[in-house]
């Protein structure tokens, strides 16, 4: 099951892991596709990451 978006109307997309770099590169060499998805995946699993620690950095701040 794919949970995410497989568009994406940013310019650049930001991966920052070399486990989804990897990945990225070997779905490309099957030409179906999927490298753009699973791109986008990591993407927005790196924003999601950066997002959270922003919150908690936060939080810990009011304790």
């Amino acid at each position: 099951m794919f949970i995410g978006s497989a568009h994406n109307d940013k310019e650049r997309i930001i991966i920052d892991s070399e486990i989804g770099e990897k990945t990225v590169e070997e779905l490309k060499k099957n030409n179906t596709g999927k490298d753009k998805e699973v791109a986008i995946y990591f993407s927005e699993m790196r924003e999601s990451f950066l997002e959270m620690r922003r919150y908690l950095k936060k939080a810990e701040k009011r304790v």
